[in-house]
């Protein structure tokens, strides 16, 4: 597994911090808020048939990477903290899935199940509880948290904020806050 690579390759003392992309789910695109499968199955929880209660942790995917105290963040938004460097350094991996335009039910075949049908984003309005504003309200109060701490943030992404792939309202919060973000290559398929 690609993990296993990583934590083979990298040096113990180097820390990784990953971000959640649009081809690393299935349907692809398409993330509902959690707690979820896809968020389950990332923070290494073993998924039981419907009639039994949640298994134990196997430690899978990237569990070792996501803080204890991020971990109910995550579960809820895929989306986490880190302090990389103690007092210096915070690294925020965003789920920019919440904010694109394609995480939308156009996107699930038709023959996916009903229960992923309702994974859709609403577009970070204003007041609502849609998983990218929420997302937006955390960021926010991390951004404020580590600025009082004196410290400088990093914010990682997947999908690059941009007026052609992020909800309208979503991208101008974005850019509005943000004066460099890292964000992979946009894989459309």
């Amino acid at each position: 597994m690609m993990v296993d690579k990583m934590m083979e390759v990298i040096p113990k003392d180097v820390p990784i911090v990953p971000s959640l992309g649009n081809n690393d789910i299935y349907p692809h695109n398409v993330l509902a808020a959690g707690p979820n499968r896809i968020t389950e199955h990332f923070l290494g929880y073993v998924i039981l048939p419907r009639n039994q209660t949640r298994g134990e942790l196997t430690g899978r995917i990237w569990k070792k990477f996501i803080p204890d105290e991020e971990r109910h963040v995550f579960e809820r938004g895929a989306y986490f903290a880190v302090d990389v460097i103690p007092d210096r350094l915070a690294v925020l991996s965003l789920n920019t899935l919440f904010w694109y335009d394609s995480n939308t039910c156009k996107s699930v075949p038709l023959a996916v199940s009903s229960e992923l049908i309702k994974a859709v984003v609403d577009g970070c309005l204003d007041g609502s509880n849609d998983p990218g504003a929420l997302q937006m309200d955390w960021l926010e109060v991390q951004l404020m948290e580590y600025r009082e701490r004196g410290m400088q943030v990093w914010l990682t992404g997947h999908v690059p904020p941009h007026m052609g792939h992020y909800f309208d309202n979503c991208c101008k919060l974005s850019l509005a806050m943000v004066v460099v973000q890292l964000t992979s290559r946009l894989a459309i398929r």
